[in-house]
């Protein structure tokens, strides 16, 4: 008995430059990888060639049970490794044929805005290719022609904020085996958050200044925040008083070096935010430059929308996170060189 069709020796080739090709690819900007975990449930079509044993094809439909790990390399691009029990094909007299399968697989999200596809909220339409090991257990003697196949499908996944994401999918593994199935995987590595402060309440615009005793150490101190538009780095008249202000607070600061921070709410993309927010900084530090501030040693960092404050589905929450803060930290000490003299 024949459980499976030779494999096509091009077509493991074209997914030999598939999985090379998509080596470059894992450099582009997108939100950093991203593992996660997953399982899924389906139904099976198998159609084992049985006519060389005189058995006939009772039952071709299967029950499945998948696992698979993965990773997002970018937007565009994640890799799975999944294992799938297919299930068994129904043979005459109460034989059968079991199918397990081993794949390792290139997921190209298309279709959903890049934003979406970042984030992995949302629709989000895939396509799969790989290479899969097939291995069978039957009550019957068999034949593999090749244990290796191309395997491909296409699905739609639906990406929740917390990480969770549902999937449907068809996939087929070679030419006598065919999967359709729901899933549902977890995302790792979400965004981190800071808390917002009650709505209505106040934040403080400049720190206290801190009283260092000899024996103490002084900690670090953050100014800010300067709040911006949606999509804007300009400075408004409330954003200019807030820098005024800052600029009194960094002058009682000499000895604390200063990195300026800047965020985004996530309606762009990754690599835009990034841009918007250090966008946002360069416009701080100007106007400081401006109220006469030297900045030449000051550092900026753009943040974008990776380390959020609070929630943004609310638009209080997006607009707590269109900032610049900055941090203050004490300067190191430098040494102190004694002259033969002292």
């Amino acid at each position: 008995m024949k459980v499976t069709r030779t494999c096509n020796i091009a077509s493991l080739c074209v997914a030999g430059l598939v999985l090379s090709a998509l080596a470059p690819s894992a450099l582009a900007g997108g939100p950093g990888l991203r593992p996660w975990l997953g399982g899924a449930f389906g139904i099976s079509r198998l159609e084992p060639d049985a006519a060389e044993v005189n058995q006939s094809l009772n039952d071709s439909k299967g029950t499945a049970l998948r696992g698979m790990i993965g990773l997002d390399i970018n937007h565009r691009f994640a890799v799975e490794i999944g294992y799938t029990d297919l299930g068994q094909a129904g043979l005459t007299e109460g034989n059968h044929v079991s199918y397990y399968e081993v794949s390792g697989d290139v997921l190209v999200y298309g279709l959903a805005n890049q934003t979406r596809r970042e984030h992995r909220r949302g629709f989000l339409p895939f396509a799969r290719v790989g290479l899969s090991q097939m291995t069978n257990n039957s009550s019957l003697q068999y034949v593999r022609e090749n244990d290796t196949s191309i395997d491909f499908g296409a699905g739609l996944e639906y990406g929740m904020r917390s990480g969770l994401a549902a999937r449907a999918e068809v996939t087929s593994f070679d030419a006598d085996a065919l999967y359709a199935s729901f899933g549902l995987l977890y995302r790792f590595a979400t965004h981190a958050s800071h808390p917002l402060p009650p709505v209505g309440a106040a934040m403080p615009v400049v720190a206290d200044n801190p009283v260092v005793a000899d024996n103490e150490v002084a900690e670090a101190v953050e100014l800010g925040p300067v709040f911006f538009g949606t999509n804007s780095a300009t400075l408004d008249s409330a954003a200019r008083r807030h820098v005024a202000r800052m600029a009194e607070s960094l002058k009682d600061y000499p000895d604390y070096t200063a990195t300026f921070l800047g965020y985004a709410d996530l309606r762009a993309s990754i690599p835009y935010n990034r841009a918007l927010s250090q966008r946002r900084v360069d416009a701080v530090v100007a106007e400081l430059k401006r109220l006469g501030i030297d900045t030449d040693d000051y550092r900026t960092s753009a943040i974008g929308e990776t380390d959020q404050f609070g929630s943004m589905a609310t638009a209080e929450g997006r607009r707590q996170n269109r900032r610049v803060n900055v941090l203050l930290e004490p300067a190191p000490a430098k040494p102190v060189r004694l002259s033969d003299a002292d």
